[in-house]
């Protein structure tokens, strides 16, 4: 009989560094025999506007082998809407409102989270899901779900005298998302859902700082292991066709940067650091581009601010959006853009996130992984995964209360590296050893023993 793994994504997008990281360990899970059913979490995140849409039209991101489900009947939960979601978003979000357990408020949560739980469970017995993955459930975002989850794996476990059968994968936590703003508020985050010690759950953080802080948090009994992303670095796709397409000349000067298109990932650094090279490198007669990989309709208002940015530079041909992407493609037997070939195809790969956005950078170790060059900002977590293990890049220096544009130290650093090819094979190829060192995905297959 096959085997079949549940993989849901509290990230609510088809197109994410959490959905990346899912398919990676899908793909060694499916050469393990496993059948994949993953569900996007549209029914679970509200701010993303996906609410109850359909999958049907994001297959194209997927390879052949993934089952996009639809978990939850959440037309079958009369409370169970966009205005009552958003209301508990923000109620919860006022310190302390859910542990209020006599209240009104609580009870309907907790009533909403019993029926939905029995909705999952009845799922996971219909699809006999034999392992299940939790990605980022821990954020504050929907309680009533994260409830409901615990709820069904406690009762799943029980009536199938299970042992040890969730990953529960926290990528981001409270205290490594907009803390800037408090977005999640503030210690002892009363408004979060804290990890239960339950006989069915191995929890995963993605390096030993969260797994400190989660511990400190959530109890030092919690069963915790530390997985990093991991990178494949053996690449076979063709990405030769990529700059004819894009009509780019094989001596310019091409910047990548795969991200989300949302405020946060400061894409506007980007577009400045272009304007700067741009006037350098045009001395050399060769031009400078900046391609961004990522849906342009996430959030509309941050495409178009990014567009008006850099028409008012001049930028307008030099800025290409290309829109959202597969990360790889699983037949190179044709043209088409993916994530992989746009990295292959330029010469260094720029993530300049927000200081308190991103808990570990995966655009970095996509860049280690592909002997490309990267250059980013020192956000609050680059040391603990990247910079502390001496990796060599430029590295924009900022911190919570310097958070702006790019300074001339940075550009210089930028020019000098783009502008000697022998100082950026020298990079990629001490980055792409090293990598194999920390961030092969070999540590993936042996996690994997997980799954029996």
């Amino acid at each position: 009989m096959m085997k079949n793994i549940w993989i849901i994504s509290f990230d609510g997008v088809a197109i994410s560094g959490i959905i990346t990281e899912a398919l990676k360990l899908a793909a060694v899970l499916k050469e393990k025999g496993f059948h994949i059913l993953l569900d996007l979490g549209y029914d679970i995140k509200t701010d993303k506007g996906n609410l109850g849409k359909p999958y049907e039209a994001l297959r194209c991101y997927f390879p052949d082998w993934v089952e996009l489900a639809r978990t939850a009947d959440i037309r079958s939960l009369c409370d169970y809407n966009i205005n009552f979601l958003n209301f508990v978003f923000r109620e919860v979000n006022s310190i302390g409102k859910i542990n209020l357990i006599f209240s009104d408020l609580y009870k309907r949560i907790e009533k909403i989270s019993d029926e939905l739980s029995s909705n999952i469970c009845e799922y996971w017995n219909r699809e006999n899901i034999s392992y299940i993955v939790v990605e980022n459930g821990t954020l504050p975002e929907n309680v009533i779900f994260t409830k409901a989850l615990y709820k069904a794996i406690d009762i799943y476990g029980r009536e199938l005298n299970l042992g040890k059968f969730v990953i529960w994968r926290d990528h981001d936590l409270m205290w490594s998302s907009e803390t800037a703003v408090q977005k999640y508020g503030n210690a002892p985050y009363h408004n979060a859902v804290k990890p239960v010690l339950s006989p069915f759950i191995q929890y995963v953080t993605l390096h030993e700082a969260a797994a400190w802080k989660l511990k400190q948090w959530a109890g030092a009994d919690i069963d915790l292991s530390v997985l990093p992303n991991t990178y494949n670095f053996k690449h076979c796709e063709n990405s030769g066709f990529v700059r004819p397409m894009l009509k780019i000349k094989s001596t310019d000067v091409v910047l990548t940067r795969p991200t989300r298109i949302i405020p946060q990932k400061r894409i506007d650094r980007d577009i400045h650091l272009v304007s700067h090279l741009r006037q350098r490198f045009a001395t050399q007669g060769r031009e400078t581009y900046l391609l961004v990989v990522g849906d342009t309709n996430e959030n509309k208002h941050c495409t178009a601010a990014l567009k008006l940015l850099a028409d008012q530079l001049g930028l307008t041909k030099n800025i290409l959006f290309l829109g959202g992407l597969p990360f790889i493609l699983e037949k190179h037997n044709n043209h088409e853009l993916s994530v992989q070939t746009i990295i292959l195809a330029s010469d260094a790969v720029s993530f300049l996130t927000s200081y308190d956005y991103d808990s570990y950078g995966n655009p970095i170790g996509e860049a280690i992984s592909l002997a490309k060059c990267y250059l980013t900002t020192r956000y609050e977590y680059y040391d603990a995964v990247y910079g502390d293990q001496g990796y060599l890049a430029p590295v924009m220096e900022i911190t919570k209360y310097q958070d702006g544009l790019p300074d001339e130290t940075f550009i210089d650093d930028v020019y000098e590296l783009l502008n000697s090819p022998e100082k950026m094979r020298a990079y990629a190829k001490f980055n792409h050893q090293l990598g194999q060192k920390y961030l092969s995905d070999q540590v993936l297959h042996k996690f994997c023993n997980f799954f029996k």
